[in-house]
C-alpha cells in the first residue's frame, strides 16, 4: 500500500480492487481515485460509518470526467477532490447514488454535476462548496446545511422552484460564515409561450432579491440566454465599492 497518506487508507493505481466491496468503519477514512471508486460501484454502494474521499486527477483532454458513483454511509463525510487547476468537471453517470445519512459532502477543486443526469443525493445533512456543484433546486434546498466559497448552478423549472429559492435559501446558508455565489438559469422545456414569459419574469427578479439575502454576487440567464449579473455595493468613507465573481470595466449610467 505505497500511496498511503496519514489517516487515509489508499490503494495503488495497480491494485486490482474490481471485485472488492467496502464497508468504512468508524473513525476510518477511505481514498479512492475516480477510476476505482467507479470500478467498485458497477458492484455495489461503498458502505459504512466512516469517510470516503474521491480524487480525479487534472484532465488534460476535455477537464470532463463521467463516472457512477456510488456510496451510501451511515453518517460518514464524503470528499470529491477534483484536479488542482480547479477547472475540471466530474459528471455523474445515470443510477449514481449519494446517501449519507446526515453526513456531510464536501466539493473541492472543480465542479461535480448532479444535473446532467438526473441524479439525485439524499439525507446529505450539509455541503461544502469550494469550487462547485451543478444540482436540482429541490436537493439543494433540501440540505440543513450549505457554505464554503465556490459556486452553486442549478436551474429552475418552475416559477415554485424560482419563489422557493428565494423563501428558503435563507434557512441553510450562515451569512456570517462563507457563503456560496448562485447562478441559476431555466429550463422551459415542454411549457406554452405563456409559462415561459412567467418564468422569465421570476428569474427577472431574483437576482436581486437573491443577492440581497446572500450579500454575493448572483448570476441569472432567461429563455433567451440573456445573462445578468448582481453585484454588491459598499461605501465607505466616501469611496464606492463594487463587489462581485466578474472583473472589468463597470458602467453607470
Amino acid at each position: 500500500n505505497t500511496s498511503s497518506v496519514t489517516d487515509v487508507i489508499t490503494f495503488h493505481a495497480s491494485a486490482n480492487i474490481g471485485a472488492a466491496s467496502f464497508v468504512v468503519s468508524s473513525g476510518a477514512k477511505l481514498g479512492l481515485s475516480l477510476a476505482q471508486a467507479a470500478l467498485v460501484s458497477a458492484t455495489g454502494a461503498i458502505t459504512g460509518v466512516g469517510d470516503v474521499v474521491i480524487t480525479m486527477p487534472e484532465d488534460t483532454v476535455d477537464n470532463t470526467e463521467t463516472a457512477l458513483i456510488k456510496v451510501d454511509l451511515e453518517g460518514g463525510n464524503l470528499t470529491f477532490d477534483l484536479g488542482s487547476a480547479d477547472n475540471d468537471t466530474l459528471v455523474l453517470a445515470s443510477n449514481s447514488s449519494i446517501d449519507l445519512a446526515g453526513g456531510t459532502m464536501t466539493i473541492d477543486d472543480g465542479v461535480v454535476d448532479f444535473l446532467t443526469n438526473a441524479v439525485g443525493f439524499s439525507n446529505v445533512g450539509s455541503v461544502v462548496i469550494n469550487s462547485g456543484i451543478k444540482a436540482s433546486v429541490s436537493d439543494i434546498l433540501g440540505l440543513n446545511s450549505l457554505s464554503g466559497t465556490g459556486k452553486v448552478i442549478f436551474e429552475a423549472k418552475t416559477p415554485t422552484e424560482i419563489t422557493s429559492i428565494i423563501s428558503q435559501i435563507g434557512n441553510i446558508i450562515d451569512t456570517s460564515k462563507d457563503v456560496p455565489e448562485f447562478f441559476i438559469n431555466v429550463n422551459v422545456t415542454g411549457l406554452s409561450s405563456s409559462e415561459i414569459s412567467e418564468m422569465d419574469t421570476s428569474i427577472a427578479n431574483l437576482g436581486t432579491s437573491l443577492s440581497t439575502i446572500t450579500g454575493q454576487n448572483v448570476v441569472t440567464e432567461n429563455s433567451s440566454g440573456v445573462t445578468v449579473e448582481q453585484f454588491t455595493v459598499t461605501e465607505s468613507g466616501g469611496t464606492i465599492t463594487f463587489g462581485g465573481a466578474k472583473t472589468g470595466d463597470i458602467a453607470i449610467t
